[in-house]
């Protein structure tokens, strides 16, 4: 497989490092084009390729290209994933994300390398502080659930535990299906006698 920059030249060669899937890390996912096709000399034939692409925040430690603060213009999506690294102690990356009113999020920052115990905390468009969270699933990374109350911009701010660690993280978001029924009083869930419902536990403690 082929990486093509904007230009349609050829930036490298991948090949899988398993039987059918290829990771890769590009820069920028706006810019670089993948050509997916026979590895020179190998035999042909069927198959799928499961392409996994990740954005590159900054690529060494030491060089702090993401602003810590609503002047951050390092955006993602939906879907999206970046590594970046807490540089320096009490360095923080900011990355902004539009969200949709009603709709359930979970936002990781996980350790990739180094001492970092990630902290990451949600910020609304001016800034101030919604929610953080330390530890999570029995392990350093971080993890926060989030409905939003009103559709904008917001903030993720990726660092380290009282300030007191470096090294690399990945941040990653993902949109979450609409809980279809609260845990209380106030739910629209109803059953007949002899009846069923199907619904889905939509993330870990979930109630219905």
């Amino acid at each position: 497989m082929d990486v093509l920059d904007s230009q349609g030249l050829k930036l490298a060669t991948l090949e899988p490092y398993n039987a059918n899937e290829t990771d890769l890390l590009v820069g920028s996912l706006a810019t670089e084009s993948l050509d997916p096709g026979d590895t020179p000399g190998a035999i042909s034939g069927g198959g799928e390729i499961s392409i996994q692409a990740a954005l590159t925040g900054e690529t060494s430690i030491g060089t702090d290209l993401i602003a810590g603060s609503t002047a951050s213009t390092t955006a993602l999506n939906n879907g999206d994933s970046i590594t970046g690294y807490v540089n320096t102690l009490g360095d923080h990356d900011w990355f902004r994300v539009q969200l949709t009113a009603g709709s359930r999020y979970r936002f990781n920052l996980n350790r990739v390398s180094g001492a970092i115990d990630p902290l990451l905390c949600l910020r609304n468009s001016a800034g101030s502080w919604i929610a953080e969270n330390d530890d999570s699933n029995n392990s350093l990374n971080s993890e926060i659930l989030f409905t939003a109350a009103s559709s904008g911009t917001y903030y993720l701010d990726a660092g380290a535990y009282r300030n007191g660690s470096t090294g690399q993280y990945r941040l990653l978001v993902s949109q979450l299906a609409t809980d279809q029924y609260s845990a209380n009083t106030s739910t629209t869930g109803a059953i007949a006698v002899g009846g069923s419902v199907t619904s889905t536990i939509d993330s870990l403690g979930d109630h219905d």
